[in-house]
């Protein structure tokens, strides 16, 4: 068994629990060389599923996205059952998150909880790359 320090309380973790997250987290550090996963072509973008909701209990869905020069995802939406949230791993990706421009550089960070207007542009003259998830798993059905 683990231990974790939690304020003043340690938690147990059995070891296969810390085993198979350290091999996941392993895989997701090998994301840019990797590209591993199931790949497909989603509304023009390139798509790598890399943890579907059948491997993660149903708690949430993990891709690699790939947006080229000049691609928009979806015009503004909301998801009223999801979580949505993007990590940079290279390039540069505007998004507008409720009527406000950001841009994200690698290593940005941006979760999105439900119910909140989105849309979202590769607006640069390269290829963007980040890592999504989605909480609860379901979207990539």
């Amino acid at each position: 068994m683990e231990k974790k320090k939690l304020g003043k309380k340690w938690i147990r973790y059995p070891s296969v629990l810390v085993n198979s997250l350290l091999l996941h987290l392993q895989r997701l550090a090998c994301l840019p060389q990797g590209r591993e996963g199931i790949t497909l072509w989603a509304l023009g973008v390139l798509v790598t599923l890399k943890a579907l909701g059948n491997e993660t209990g149903g708690s949430y869905a993990l891709f690699e996205e790939v947006p080229f020069p000049g691609q928009e995802g979806l015009p503004g939406h909301v998801h009223s059952l999801k979580d949505e949230t993007w990590y940079m791993l290279e390039g540069e990706f505007v998004w507008t998150l409720g009527g406000q421009d950001f841009l994200g550089k690698k290593g940005s960070f941006i979760h999105l909880p439900r119910f909140v207007l989105h849309s979202c542009a590769n607006k640069s003259n390269k290829p963007a790359c980040m890592v999504i998830t989605y909480a609860s798993a379901g979207f990539e059905q």
